[in-house]
């Protein structure tokens, strides 16, 4: 994700992710941004779980209400 230029609503998982290292991220606004992470799983651990489909749609989701409300 270094150096990629999100919009506003945007968000992307990296998929070689591990330990400490962030596995998701959601622009929010112009300087903010939502960060996650799971320190005990991969995220190619993560997609091998049935679930990892519908546990998107939230993120499908909050991606629509920021890109229409940013935070300021």
């Amino acid at each position: 994700m270094t150096g990629k230029q999100m919009a506003i609503g945007g968000f992307e998982f990296a998929p070689d992710a591990t330990g400490t290292r962030y596995d998701g991220c959601l622009r929010l606004g112009a300087a903010s941004y939502l960060i996650c992470n799971h320190t005990a799983q991969s995220m190619a651990q993560i997609r091998q779980n049935p679930n990892w489909i519908e546990a998107q749609k939230p993120f499908v989701e909050l991606s629509e209400k920021f890109r229409a409300d940013p935070l300021a």
